[in-house]
């Protein structure tokens, strides 16, 4: 049981650091940099504050001194995993736990559940965004099929990168040409039937 109160304050907030090592990463990869540094000084700031109780706290060598330092390890961590860990793997891991919204859309779409306004794209309000840059996506209607853009960076001009839905026989027939001339680069592949992560596609 543990009866120190300041201990308890200090085990709650490296609680809060853990979780805001978690978000950080999510921050960077969904909502850009400015994000990104916002909460990794926060964590900073925390790991700091958090420090300071321990040592201003006499009982250094409890036996559960080790649950604080632990989750502020582990969030700082993972925080700084944006730095470490190839942007390719939160694509990875982003596929993995949101693929499934982005095929429900498709589906939306293909069933003229979505509306579509005059530049293409359309809307989503979804919780987590499912395309970056504002959480639109790009419709391109072909005769028998559509491709559709998730926007993974929207960029600059012509530097942008996209998880692409296409059905359209003329675009995926484009769509192979690329993956044919991009073999080794893993910012080009096929991730299912249908499905394909490009870079700079139009």
């Amino acid at each position: 049981m543990i009866k120190n109160k300041g201990f308890k304050f200090e085990i709650i907030i490296s609680i809060i650091i853990f979780i805001l090592g978690i978000y950080i990463p999510y921050f960077s990869f969904y909502s850009g940099p400015f994000f990104e540094w916002f909460f990794l000084i926060l964590l900073c700031f925390g790991v700091t504050f958090n420090t300071f109780l321990n040592v201003l706290d006499k009982k250094w060598s409890g036996k559960y001194r080790f649950i604080p330092l632990f989750f502020c390890s582990l969030g700082t961590i993972i925080a700084f995993s944006i730095f470490y860990v190839e942007q390719s793997t939160f694509e990875k891991i982003d596929w993995e736990i949101n693929g499934y919204k982005r095929k429900k859309i498709v589906s939306e779409i293909l069933n003229n559940q979505l509306k579509i306004d005059n530049r293409n794209l359309i809307q989503l309000h979804t919780f987590i965004s499912l395309s970056n840059g504002g959480n639109q996506i790009s419709i391109r209607k072909c005769n028998s099929g559509i491709t559709v853009k998730f926007w993974i960076d929207r960029g600059l001009l012509d530097n942008h990168s996209e998880f692409v839905f296409s059905n359209c026989p003329e675009d995926i027939s484009k769509i192979k040409e690329i993956l044919k001339g991009n073999k080794n680069d893993e910012k080009y592949r096929k991730i299912e039937a249908n499905w394909y992560r490009l870079n700079n596609y139009e």
